[in-house]
């Protein structure tokens, strides 16, 4: 919206600019509408602007401008639908593979065949925080529904969580709880028996 303002400024307003240069500047900018529809396969209407073509320059660049806005927020549009689409499909793969101890930036950007550079913005602009930190989370509450049920040690909870060490994992789960594993089952173990 502000280049299009600067550009009515600087073309349609500006006295100095011959007739005939607007005119090309005009063109040159319904073309581009009409490239941008086909190829974005938006159909826009643009009869009254051709109306207006050699009669009134504001009214011709007003409705290029605006067919120029409604293009920009259909890709706008798209992109988040897009994006959406592939946050879902992300969090879909960390859900089902966290207990891979592998599972990493390099090998999801991989799999979605993105750079690790783009991948992990676009992760953290979508969700808010680290893929580390998500997929820290996804881990650490897997472990307290494993530590809840008790069948389970430490070491095996580790493992099932996606941790090579049960080492990690305690420095993990007390960073993301405040409490160490065994703290935890056994505040599970009194609540237990309170209720």
């Amino acid at each position: 919206k502000k280049l299009l303002d600067s550009l009515y400024t600087e073309t349609i307003l500006n006295k100095q600019m011959s007739a005939l240069m607007k005119l090309l500047f005009l063109g040159d900018m319904h073309a581009t509408v009409i490239r941008l529809c086909n190829d974005l396969k938006i159909q826009i209407d643009l009869r009254e602007a051709e109306k207006g073509m050699s009669s009134n320059d504001a009214e011709y660049f007003i409705t290029l401008s605006n067919a120029l806005l409604t293009l920009s927020e259909e890709v706008s549009s798209n992109k988040q639908s897009r994006s959406g689409i592939l946050q879902d499909r992300v969090l879909e793969y960390i859900n089902k593979n966290f207990h891979d101890s592998n599972l990493s930036v390099l090998l999801l950007s991989e799999e979605f065949n993105l750079s690790e550079t783009y991948f992990s913005q676009f992760f953290r602009e979508q969700t808010g925080v680290t893929f580390s930190s998500y997929l820290e989370s996804v881990r650490i509450k897997h472990a307290c529904e494993l530590l809840e049920k008790g069948k389970l040690t430490v070491s095996e909870i580790a493992i099932a969580s996606g941790y090579n060490t049960s080492n990690t994992f305690r420095r993990a789960f007390k960073r993301v709880t405040g409490v160490s594993p065994s703290a935890y089952t056994d505040s599970v173990k009194v609540e237990n028996t309170l209720l």
